[in-house]
């Protein structure tokens, strides 16, 4: 969806794991994750990242729209909370 607004170009990875193996041979401008995934949650991977000085801007996407979740990214270190739940339009128009 992203690619098809302008003119990004959009890496994809299921799994925190396969996200930060790509990170170690890539530089990328922002990372927007999921919260829920396998193995490992979207606060899991920004807490891991911070951890090691990485300070790309994180934004957490995702449909827990749950007060909580959004506080302890921001706490984390995420740059954003974008809620996925609504008309696509909307959504990536503010992702």
């Amino acid at each position: 969806m992203l690619e098809l607004q302008g003119s990004f170009f959009v890496e994809t990875a299921f799994s925190v794991d396969t996200a930060l193996q790509k990170m170690e041979s890539s530089e990328f401008d922002v990372v927007v994750s999921d919260y829920m995934m396998p193995v490992k949650s979207g606060l899991d991977f920004l807490k891991e990242l911070r951890e090691n000085g990485n300070d790309v801007p994180f934004i957490l996407f995702t449909g827990q729209g749950r007060e909580e979740v959004a506080i302890k990214a921001l706490n984390l270190g995420a740059d954003r909370y974008v809620n996925k739940i609504g008309k696509p339009e909307t959504v990536f128009g503010e992702l």
